[in-house]
């Protein structure tokens, strides 16, 4: 699950240092993609972690039609 966020990282870390826009918000999705994937278990306090996670991975079709709507819309 972590893997698709860190691609996505990477892609703003190098657009970043192209165009100056972006650089901290790639290493930042970056960070929290290799905590994710290197985490057996996070603490207690980040336990939302999973369960947005576990969000997610339920209605990721639902949030890419919303979005796709949205973009046709604008």
């Amino acid at each position: 699950m972590a893997v698709y966020p860190l691609i996505v990282g990477i892609a703003f870390i190098v657009r970043g240092l192209k165009t100056k826009s972006g650089l901290f918000t790639g290493i930042i999705i970056s960070a929290v993609s290799v905590v994710l994937m290197f985490s057996v278990r996070l603490p207690a306090p980040l336990d939302w972690v999973y369960d947005f996670t576990t969000l997610l991975e339920r209605f990721w079709p639902l949030i890419l039609i919303g979005i796709g709507i949205y973009w046709l819309k604008k």
